[in-house]
């Protein structure tokens, strides 16, 4: 069925124009526009692009490029739920004024929204080892049968994921080396990768591949990071509220500070990469304030701004979450040590380099 949809070149012309649409906020990422009155069933007509493939361009250019396509991949898998399927080299550009410029839109898939929340939850759940939660997401994400015995899994996987997380914790997994370890227990359990799931591993791959070229340290979680942190910090949703509090509160229902500085730094990441302001008037000013600012490094001057970020986002209507969270930590537990939690927060904010 897929295959007579790439042969339908209208169709193609129509998902260009709509990934156009979904992917407006990275402003970064384009894609050549159609022109349907010189398209046909058979007959494709687009713009021009000019550029290089992205595996043609300099190291530099493929590591920016490739934090901006992760940031692209993860929005559509992740938010819209609809997904380029073949982002193959020869499907990604170098554009002549810099962008990153998508091409070919025959095969496209989807992905439901329980999908898209197990495999927030997923990530949150790896990054804090909670490995029976884990098994519950591959069961919600259709990997194991619905009257699987978890009891059964979570050893196994328990194992995948502690070789997998060794040596730097889930942002330095080697996805393929994850994908190829999960196959195995295949072989020892009713376990499955799911039709859908075989398509998002081969995307993945491809931009792995395409990253290694300029990065040979290059890292897929490391680099999804920095969107999954945007996510957990903005997006209204139960489900993805439950992931955020998995990640910065600790077992004794207080906020792990680490945990919320380092959300917070790879929330930044994700602006600095991908144009993207919580409040764009808010952010003019401060900048404005730095430009005016003397007697001040370059360095610190960066500093000073990233950290004026951070504080816009936490005292903006998206921070709200955060803020109420801190309150509620205090209210239920006044003591000492939920007081120098907010004391250290509040500091490390403000002194971070």
């Amino acid at each position: 069925m897929r295959f007579y949809d790439e042969m339908n070149y209208v169709q193609e012309a129509e998902n260009a124009l709509k990934f156009m649409r979904l992917m407006a906020p990275l402003k970064e990422v384009t894609a050549p526009q159609p022109y349907f009155d010189l398209t046909s069933r058979k007959i494709l007509t687009m713009k021009w692009i000019n550029g290089k493939r992205l595996v043609d361009a300099e190291p530099s250019e493929i590591n920016r490029l490739v934090n901006i396509g992760t940031s692209c991949y993860l929005m559509q898998l992740l938010e819209t739920g609809w997904f380029h399927a073949d982002p193959h080299p020869g499907n990604m550009i170098r554009t002549d004024d810099g962008k990153l410029c998508i091409i070919d839109f025959g095969l496209m898939s989807e992905v439901e929204d329980y999908q898209k929340f197990g495999m927030i939850q997923a990530i949150t759940h790896l990054a804090n080892r909670d490995y029976t939660l884990i098994t519950k997401d591959f069961a919600d994400l259709d990997f194991l049968p619905k009257d699987a015995n978890y009891d059964e899994y979570t050893p196994a996987l328990a194992n995948v994921f502690d070789k997998a997380l060794a040596g730097g914790g889930a942002k330095a997994i080697n996805f393929n080396d994850l994908s190829a370890d999960l196959a195995k227990i295949t072989f020892e359990l009713p376990f499955r990768i799911p039709p859908y799931f075989a398509l998002i591993i081969r995307a993945i791959s491809v931009l792995e591949g395409i990253a290694l070229v300029g990065d040979e340290n290059f890292a897929v979680i490391d680099e999804a990071y920095p969107y999954i942190a945007k996510r957990l910090l903005t997006d209204d949703s139960p489900q993805i509220k439950s992931a955020l509090n998995n990640v910065i509160l600790g077992d004794d229902g207080k906020i792990d500070i680490d945990k919320m500085i380092d959300l917070l730094q790879s929330f930044e990441k994700y602006a600095k990469i991908n144009s993207f302001a919580m409040d764009k008037g808010l952010m003019q000013i401060s900048r404005d304030e730095l430009k005016g600012s003397t007697g001040e490094s370059s360095s610190n001057s960066q500093s000073i701004e990233r950290t004026r970020e951070a504080l816009i986002f936490f005292f903006s209507d998206d921070g709200s979450y955060l803020r109420n969270l801190l309150e509620e930590t205090v209210i239920d537990g006044i003591d000492s040590l939920s007081k120098s939690a907010v004391i250290e927060l509040t500091k490390r904010l403000l002194d971070q380099n």
